[in-house]
């Protein structure tokens, strides 16, 4: 398996933007002496920092997983833990994610640590078919769906079908123009993918 490297540049004060060019056959694989990787519907990136973020409070340093839109480059997510890494030479693929994101397994310090996720953030990591005319219906694959998720295709509301938290279908607005598509969907709970 060959993976594009990619250095983070993420610190405490500095935002990360970061294009990730991930291989498909990467994509909830493991990567073998790296700790990035993607989640099923490729659409995230879990990255463990073994950099000692600088955080506010008690912790003067704390190791973190950051997780990150792979189409965007965005970083959607900070996890910060209790436990530290252990040392990659101790511990080779210390990093591990289910199929959807949701948990996260470490080997920490303390031996094997889970950190579930509350939320996984919204993105969208393909859509199939890549074309089609107003009225067809198209699968989006991705992660953080709900039942409640809505779309808009240029502004257009559409209808939504939920399949699973990694895949909705989406029936494009019949009002719509030929052309490119812009899809924005959005959560109950706040959060919106565009």
């Amino acid at each position: 398996m060959t993976l594009i490297p990619v250095k983070s540049p993420c610190s405490f004060e500095t935002p990360c933007i970061v294009n990730f060019k991930f291989p498909s056959t990467l994509r909830g694989s493991w990567v073998s002496s790296d700790p990035r990787f993607a989640n099923d519907a490729g659409s995230l990136a879990y990255v463990g920092d073994f950099l000692n973020v600088p955080v506010v409070g008690p912790t003067a340093n704390q190791d973190v997983v950051d997780i990150f839109d792979v189409r965007h480059g965005d970083l959607r997510e900070r996890v910060y833990l209790s436990e530290q890494f252990l040392p990659e030479e101790q511990a080779q693929n210390g990093l591990a994610i289910d199929q959807t994101g949701q948990n996260i397994f470490l080997l920490t310090s303390t031996g094997l640590t889970i950190d579930t996720l509350d939320n996984v953030p919204l993105s969208i990591g393909s859509l199939s078919p890549t074309s089609g005319a107003s009225g067809s219906t198209i699968t989006l694959r991705g992660s953080g769906f709900a039942q409640q998720t809505t779309a808009t295709c240029n502004g257009s509301n559409a209808t939504v079908t939920f399949v699973d938290a990694d895949t909705l279908q989406l029936a494009l607005p019949a009002s719509l123009a030929r052309g490119p598509v812009s899809i924005t969907l959005a959560n109950p709970d706040g959060s919106t993918y565009r």
